[in-house]
């Protein structure tokens, strides 16, 4: 095998010249390339088979499902917040995770214990200080209850580059959330003793508790809807080369086995870095065409690499890879077989491998190599 490569207009083209190793596939792999390499229009058709308003709808349908399952039991609808954070990928990626420090307040109004008790812990006591040199052992419960809190606001910085309308959505709802929400903390019951000194310390205490509980409440919800917001686009783009119609293909990676005679290249463009620009670039003529330049570059380097790295691994020419849909069964050849084959191959993964295999001629050649790896093995 040699692989080489030749300067043409400042360009950079993998050419590959077989062995008796290499057949005719990769050959049509490389002349296909070659043709995309050379001719912008060609690359151009690659993704006429990206189905973009689909993606879209897809896209959209999940918002609007996820908001569905947060609404559930609230009085409010928080589609509208869902819906900017999944759309403005970089900006809910850059905002991070919240904590403590991001709420920068909320009014707390009260809260009151539900008559069911949780009892995980039973009741317990622990030593409570007061007043000066003075401690009283007070008994103490796990306790369910519901709070009432107004004017729940996160910190300046969080709230930057987040339209007003989308924050009245989220604090609005925040507060119906969290006040419908029943929380649950070990607080200091009734002490039975009518001294102002005590009832004031123990009121501080259980609100304290209760505060943290907010807190708590709040910034896991907002997290939560920051980290749904960023999974809401789960589909990726992957490459695979056709052999039934001798092409390359860009296609959505949940449709990779609908093709069976294909060598599957890898998700193209689909690290962190690119992945908000194919959610922007659905609503934004600007931002596909850059995700389209993208794309190309990122086409180019996931074929050369994995070409390159095919053709040099025996890893990577195995049966494994027929089994996982990566290649088909042509591209190795009868020692390639042979070599893949183990004594703990398990009948599912034999069967995984036919299932791959849409040839009956190439079926025959696979069973015939296994016979004798079993013959060879008595």
């Amino acid at each position: 095998m040699v692989i080489s490569k030749l300067d043409k207009k400042e360009k950079e083209v993998l050419t590959v010249i077989g062995t008796d190793t290499f057949t005719d596939s990769f050959r049509e792999i490389r002349d296909s390339f070659l043709k995309i390499e050379q001719n912008e229009e060609n690359f151009l058709k690659l993704l006429e088979g990206i189905d973009f308003d689909d993606i879209k709808k897809s896209f959209l349908l999940r918002i609007k499902e996820d908001s569905d399952d947060i609404n559930n039991g609230v009085n409010r609808d928080i589609y509208a917040t869902l819906e900017f954070f999944s759309k403005n990928y970089y900006l809910t990626q850059k905002k991070g995770r919240l904590d403590r420090s991001s709420i920068d307040q909320f009014d707390f109004l009260g809260f009151n214990v539900t008559n069911k008790t949780n009892n995980i812990n039973g009741v317990d006591g622990m030593l409570l200080n007061f007043g000066k040199d003075k401690s009283i052992l007070v008994k103490t419960e796990r306790c369910c209850f519901k709070v009432n809190v107004d004017n729940i606001r996160l910190t300046s910085e969080f709230e930057r580059d987040i339209p007003k309308e989308i924050l009245d959505n989220l604090y609005s709802f925040l507060k119906e959330y969290i006040n419908d929400y029943e929380m649950i903390a070990t607080l200091i019951k009734d002490v039975g003793i009518d001294n102002t000194e005590l009832l004031e310390v123990v009121k501080i205490y259980n609100e304290r508790i209760i505060i943290d509980e907010i807190k708590l409440g709040i910034y896991c919800f907002v997290n939560q809807l920051l980290r749904q917001s960023i999974f809401s686009h789960s589909k990726a783009l992957c490459v695979i080369f056709d052999f039934d119609d001798k092409e390359f293909k860009i296609i959505e990676s949940d449709l990779k086995s609908d093709f069976k005679n294909k060598m599957f290249f890898g998700n193209v463009a689909y690290s962190d870095k690119y992945r908000g620009l194919l959610v922007e670039s659905l609503f934004d003529d600007t931002k596909k065409k850059r995700y389209f330049t993208v794309l190309k570059n990122e086409f180019r380097k996931l074929v050369k690499n994995k070409m390159e790295k095919t053709l040099t691994s025996k890893k990577l020419m195995s049966l494994n890879e027929v089994k996982n849909e990566n290649i088909p069964i042509n591209f190795l050849s009868d020692q390639q077989i042979l070599n893949s084959l183990r004594p703990k191959m398990s009948l599912k993964d034999i069967a995984s491998i036919k299932k791959n295999i849409t040839d009956e001629k190439q079926w025959a050649r696979v069973s015939k190599l296994i016979d004798e790896y079993l013959t060879y093995l008595e």
